[in-house]
């Protein structure tokens, strides 16, 4: 069977597999086939350092004699259970604006899944410094999801970026993982849809330039946009290799959760020619524009899916890139670099291509520019405390007796009270209408209505 899945994998590779992709690709044909086989592809080469974590960076370059460019980073792990899909958020136990706020408590639903080719036993997930869940048996093959709740801390900064740690404990042993949080409704602060000019015309402030004697530059077309009736254009050439740069305007970056949304389809050579994102960061190295996220930032959504060869006429080989068919457009979002907030920044989009063949008609659209520059919250203020204590006749207090604190929306909570009689609520959502009410089976109390907007403490019933 394993024997099976390395043909299949074979077929699957990307063009200049290196080893790990090769034994990905054939982790991919296993789970194509219904029949996962990672810890079966994985495990004979642990010795060799090609464990579930090992991963090679300056894909293309030269290794001859290990003074090349290229870094492999050996692992020695076995394959375990991993996070994926993305986390999702909801907030509808909050203020249910969409987005987590200050001090509002959300609810996360975290997926695992299992690709390993074993059942993984007692599975349980836990939110460093939360809440946990558990998830039982997880089968090969199969996700399964679990929704734990996540307070985000009071004192949080608007526009900041909460970073949590997920433990996860199955009887494949124990694996961790960070995801990040952003803190506040985006605020847009520049747009650009290039529909305002009449193609093939640049939009004032933005600049084009080129290298390569067939390059054609960045125009701006009424062809395949997305929204009507431009998008900006940068054709794949069959020629002697060159490639075109578009640079925005500077764009101020306020917040960490900052980031930039675009929408883009690219037809390339796929593997060859291709499309990068690329940031000037005034503080950082004199303002030099260096990749996205060899500056820090961070793909939310759609980013790289190629590395465009070191031996390619392409001058943008050895990097990460966007190339290929997309198959239309396609929305990406990237967060902004920590070493860009407070200061004012450009992004270029750069589009590369090598001597050989093009697609016809193919190039890269890139249109509908949103910078979430911003953001603006919604602070929930810290829960507050109700107490006192509920009397039988003769002035002693009653024990046993259920006091019932229900808000305007009808959600009830319930306490008992003590040996004494007294009671307490804590962490109550202040700026409400609530009613007090008691039961009893021997006494009868006249509800209270209560307004808080801080703690109440003597709040006593008498019996009538």
């Amino acid at each position: 069977m394993v024997l099976q899945f390395v043909t299949d994998g074979m077929k699957l590779a990307p063009l200049n597999p290196t080893p790990l992709t090769e034994r990905d690709a054939m982790i991919a044909a296993g789970l194509a086939s219904g029949t996962p086989a990672t810890l079966q592809i994985c495990g004979p080469d642990l010795p060799r350092g090609f464990g579930a974590s090992a991963s090679i960076q300056k894909v293309g370059g030269a290794s001859t004699g290990g003074l090349g460019t290229v870094r492999v980073t050996e692992a020695f792990d076995l394959p375990n259970l991993f996070q994926n899909p993305n986390l999702t958020l909801s907030d509808t136990i909050g203020n249910n604006n969409g987005v987590a706020d200050p001090g509002e408590t959300i609810a996360l639903t975290i997926p695992l899944t299992n690709s390993t080719g074993i059942v993984a036993n007692t599975t349980t997930l836990q939110i460093v410094g939360g809440n946990s869940a558990n998830y039982g048996t997880i089968n090969s093959g199969s996700t399964a999801s679990q929704t734990i709740n996540f307070t985000v801390p009071a004192g949080t900064p608007c526009g900041s970026v909460v970073t949590i740690t997920l433990n996860v404990n199955s009887s494949l042993g124990a694996t961790s993982f960070t995801r990040t949080i952003p803190v506040g409704t985006p605020v847009a602060t520049f747009v650009q849809n290039f529909d305002a000019v009449t193609a093939p015309t640049v939009p004032a402030g933005w600049v084009v330039t080129s290298a390569g004697a067939a390059t054609q530059p960045w125009v701006s077309t009424f062809v395949s946009a997305d929204t009507a009736p431009n998008s900006m254009f940068a054709a794949d050439i069959a020629s002697t290799g060159g490639l075109t740069a578009l640079t925005s305007p500077a764009i101020a970056v306020t917040v960490p959760a900052a980031t930039l949304t675009f929408r883009h389809r690219y037809n390339s050579e796929s593997g060859f020619d291709g499309g990068v994102l690329d940031i000037s960061i005034p503080s950082v190295s004199g303002g030099a524009f260096q990749d996205i996220v060899t500056a820090g930032g961070t793909f939310i959504q759609n980013g790289y899916n190629s590395i465009l060869p070191a031996t390619s006429t392409n001058t943008l080989g050895e990097r990460s890139a966007w190339s290929g068919d997309s198959g239309g457009y396609v929305t990406t979002i990237v967060r902004m670099p920590a070493a860009a907030v407070g200061q004012s920044v450009q992004l270029r989009w750069t589009f590369g291509f090598d001597s050989s063949v093009a697609p016809v008609g193919g190039g890269w659209n890139v249109d509908t520019v949103r910078f979430d520059g911003n953001s603006q919250c919604i602070v929930t203020a810290a829960g507050v405390d109700v107490s006192g204590r509920v009397f039988a006749s003769g002035g002693r207090g009653l024990r046993g007796a259920a006091v019932r604190l229900a808000d305007q929306n009808g959600v009830m909570r319930t306490a008992v009270t003590g040996a004494f009689g007294f009671y307490q609520f804590t962490d109550v959502a202040p700026g409400q209408t609530y009613v007090v009410s008691i039961m009893s089976r021997r006494f009868n109390y006249s509800p209270r209505v209560v307004q808080l907007n801080d703690n109440i403490a003597g709040l006593d019933f008498q019996p009538e």
